[in-house]
């Protein structure tokens, strides 16, 4: 198997939160209450599943305002 020449940008729900240490829920009601907005911090993919863009999570926690 082939070692990935990019790193990885979107991450599932799980992996944020085991990455980040906010739980699962706590993801939820970022993405519900609008503190992350579609098309910034996440996206739906094709089969409908919200994947989160770790550059862009990162960008949000220095700033300290919601994007």
């Amino acid at each position: 198997m082939g070692s990935m020449s990019h790193p990885i940008s979107w991450v599932t729900k799980r992996k944020l939160a085991e990455i980040t240490g906010y739980t699962e829920a706590a993801i939820s009601t970022k993405v519900r209450d609008g503190v992350w907005r579609e098309g910034v911090i996440f996206v739906k993919s094709p089969d409908g599943r919200l994947q989160f863009n770790l550059e862009e999570y990162s960008n949000w926690v220095q700033s300290g305002r919601r994007v």
